[in-house]
């Protein structure tokens, strides 16, 4: 019997533990700052209240970015962009449904719910057809709901070319009260979360510690935090298809942009799917998988140079 106290007594501190460390770590991180001192909307969609930040002339072509799919995600990571963009186009900066500024309902997250929030995001907010710049794991996101709303050109920064696979054990794990919630929050632990920005943005630890990490962190323990994150570790915003199959399906112009050094994908593999598919490929010297992290300016000039965020 009194072993039996003592386990049930380690259970019961182990869950209020990490639940009072939870709602702690959601305090200190407090409301996560738009990504821009621009004019703040939301959008309801089918998969709750989604954050739109607006920027730059309001009468000029819409440009809609879409922010990568990691731990700790959300559309901060445009921010050193951001400045270096011309002033001429409007810019609206998304945050997906379970991500950054945007609600978190518990609903079940998977590439689907991701495509019909943007296509809401840009049915309400754009009223000609826009130009979508999208960046790593939501470039499929961004193509799809580009089709749907007839936009003229998808920007893919840094596409990942692999076909996901689903991680069912790791999405059950994460379901369980309370494990789940110990298991992503010690993932996202400062050490562990600026580990996760290098090896996974390919970003250098300077970068990563000391320009991504306070928005990741602050991204990463925002109210019901780990609903978007938890359904990317688990594989459910993975693509079925290949870069080179969504390229082809869509009916409006394509731009990659890639780095020289990326390694996941290659700038080989890259090269390969805009030859096959007819896409402009603009290469970013001296950068890695997602080129505007570390060179915000020189992306910027190519987006401009090569009349790509033209009316």
């Amino acid at each position: 019997m009194r072993r039996f106290r003592q386990a049930f007594f380690w259970v019961i501190a182990t869950v209020v533990g990490t639940l009072a460390l939870d709602r702690i770590l959601t305090g200190l991180a407090g409301p996560l700052p738009p990504v821009v001192a621009g004019r703040v909307e939301t959008v309801e969609t089918d998969a709750g209240v989604v954050s739109v930040v607006e920027s730059g002339d309001p009468k000029g072509a819409p440009v809609v970015l879409v922010h990568g799919l990691h731990l700790g995600a959300g559309s901060y990571e445009f921010g050193r962009l951001a400045g270096a963009l011309p002033d001429s186009n409007r810019y609206l900066f998304v945050d997906l449904p379970g991500f950054g500024r945007s609600g978190r309902p518990s609903t079940s997250y998977d590439v689907e719910t991701m495509v019909d929030a943007l296509e809401s995001v840009i049915s309400a907010r754009t009223e000609t057809p826009p130009i979508v710049v999208a960046s790593g794991q939501s470039v499929p996101i961004a193509f799809e709901a580009a089709q749907r709303t007839d936009a003229r050109r998808v920007i893919a920064i840094g596409p990942r070319t692999e076909i996901g696979t689903s991680r069912p054990v790791l999405g059950s794990l994460l379901s369980v009260p309370i494990v789940g919630t110990a298991v992503y929050l010690a993932l996202t632990s400062r050490p562990l979360l600026a580990d996760h920005l290098e090896q996974y943005l390919e970003v250098s630890a300077e970068l990563a510690t000391d320009t991504l990490l306070d928005g990741a962190w602050c991204a990463a323990h925002q109210p019901g935090s780990y609903a978007g994150p938890g359904a990317w570790l688990a594989g459910d915003l993975d693509t079925l298809r290949g870069l080179d199959t969504i390229i082809e399906e869509f009916d409006g112009d394509v731009a990659l942009v890639a780095g020289d050094r990326s390694i996941r994908p290659t700038l080989a593999t890259v090269r390969k799917v805009a030859a096959g598919t007819g896409a402009s490929l603009s290469v970013v010297h001296g950068t890695r998988a997602i080129p505007h992290l570390s060179a915000p300016t020189a992306v910027a000039d190519h987006l401009v140079q090569e009349e790509l965020l033209a009316a």
